[in-house]
């Protein structure tokens, strides 16, 4: 899986090389416009006259008439320009931030552009299910019940200090329609503008990549899961909606649970079940893994399907 620190490399090579045809462009200007020999005498003249005014001023010596001509020859090669269909912004390079000058750097930082690359990179590698709008900040209280606001009060909190949580794993517990999806994209977005790693999966959808890595045998088959395990934020959808398969259902859970909370990553696992259906259907160890106060917490969210309530 690409790093941060590689996507930011890879976002200043293509600002660079933003700024290599911006130049070529103008290199190719300049050149065509050189061969109009009345712009070619009167460019030379501008360069003499530059050249004249820098070497007065370092000499202390009057340098008015140099620009007076210069004034002159630059009013001229404008006019040239322009009856050859150009125009003097078209000798220098347009680059495609004002800000930077296509250098990727803006005050001993990363530019704003760089940035949105990246961001935009996260957006195509996150392939969590994401509406724009279903946001912390755009959630209607009106419609939510004690325990829902309770728990995106909860979850607000955890994002703002992610990935530096001391409880990595989440359980959002409760019927269907309750606020669960909307609240599973409100920590995506969050997220995802703050460049984190994001991987989204239904629980019927991650079943079916687990059969199909138990039954691969190809030299990459290690890279099926490699996504799972590395990613910043995994989230399983439904949890319990999917067949039981076996050898691979359990068995595949548990390795990517027990593998995330080793390396420290988080996991958020959305269910109708409550926990001691869990146990039932997954075992001790998968439910140790997701019902432990050590590193886990479990937030029931309780209510009437707030769909109808709109």
């Amino acid at each position: 899986m690409i790093t941060k620190t590689q996507m930011y490399h890879n976002a200043v090579e293509k600002v660079k090389a933003r700024a290599q045809q911006a130049q070529t462009i103008a290199n190719q200007n300049y050149h065509k416009a050189t061969l109009n020999p009345l712009f070619k005498q009167v460019d030379t003249n501008i360069i003499s006259l530059n050249i004249a005014i820098a070497k007065a001023e370092v000499d202390n010596k009057d340098s008015s008439e140099y620009k007076k001509l210069l004034k002159k020859f630059l009013n001229e090669r404008t006019k040239i320009l322009k009856n050859m269909n150009m125009a003097e912004n078209d000798l220098s390079p347009k680059y495609f931030c004002p800000k930077c000058h296509d250098t990727g750097y803006y005050k001993d930082n990363y530019c704003d552009c760089v940035k949105k690359i990246v961001n935009d990179e996260y957006s195509k590698l996150n392939n969590c299910i994401l509406d724009p709008t279903q946001t912390f900040e755009n959630s209607n209280d009106n419609l939510l019940s004690d325990d829902a606001k309770l728990a995106y009060k909860k979850i607000y909190s955890w994002c703002e200090k992610f990935p530096n949580n001391k409880i990595k794993n989440i359980v959002l517990q409760g019927g269907t329609g309750i606020g669960k999806t909307y609240l599973v994209n409100a920590i995506c977005n969050k997220l995802s503008s703050r460049q984190f790693l994001i991987q989204y999966f239904t629980a019927f959808g991650l079943n079916n990549l687990f059969l199909k890595y138990h039954t691969c045998f190809d030299y990459d088959r290690q890279n099926m899961l490699d996504n799972l395990l590395d990613c910043d934020l995994l989230v399983i959808d439904d949890l319990g909606t999917e067949n039981i398969l076996k050898n691979v259902t359990i068995e595949y859970l548990y390795l990517i649970l027990n593998e995330r909370l080793i390396k420290n990553r988080s996991t958020i696992i959305t269910t109708n079940l409550l926990p001691e259906a869990i146990l039932d259907r997954y075992g001790e160890r998968i439910f140790s893994r997701l019902i432990n106060k050590q590193n886990s917490t479990l937030l029931k969210i309780s209510g009437n399907d707030i769909r109808l309530k709109k």
